[in-house]
């Protein structure tokens, strides 16, 4: 190809060092004899890829998170002593998966439904205080039954 066919010689030669293409043009690059050319570990010079390393191939392993589920379908009874809560589920519960914390104004349960999925019921700001000593939560088939004990004997 000759030079006055080249888009980008014509622009360079036109416009000099204000061309587009300035930045991209070919150069002659001669590298004085007295300069010093570092190489080594770390140091990249250009040329063909160099092999750091052959070892075996790292495995790496993702941890998966479990996915937090809010349990939102519940139904509730309420006695002049206690709230029942009425949790239903499609499968089998097993109980071992179950925990459930209890605090005056709050409580929480916790299904560890399975490796990637975690299923919560957290109740915050009970209309009333609750008795956490006395509180419980039972496990059937496919149901878990909570029962808060009230300090007071009154309504919700």
């Amino acid at each position: 190809m000759v030079e006055s066919e080249n888009a980008l010689m014509e622009s360079i030669k036109k416009k000099g060092d204000k061309s587009y293409y300035y930045a991209h043009a070919p150069r002659n690059i001669d590298i004085p004899e007295e300069a010093k050319v570092l190489e080594g570990v770390g140091i990249v010079t250009g040329g063909p890829p160099v092999l750091i390393t052959k070892d075996a191939p790292i495995e790496v392993t993702r941890q998966i998170s479990p996915q937090i589920t809010n349990i939102r379908n519940y139904s509730w009874a309420e006695d002049d002593d206690k709230v029942t809560l009425y949790i239903n589920f499609e499968e089998e519960v097993k109980a071992e998966l179950i925990s459930c914390t209890f605090n005056t104004k709050e409580f929480a349960l916790t299904y560890d439904f399975s490796e990637t999925e975690i299923r919560k019921l957290i109740l915050k700001n009970l209309t009333h205080n609750i008795d956490p000593s006395q509180s419980n939560y039972k496990v059937r088939k496919s149901r878990i039954t909570v029962n808060l004990k009230k300090t007071e004997i009154e309504k919700w």
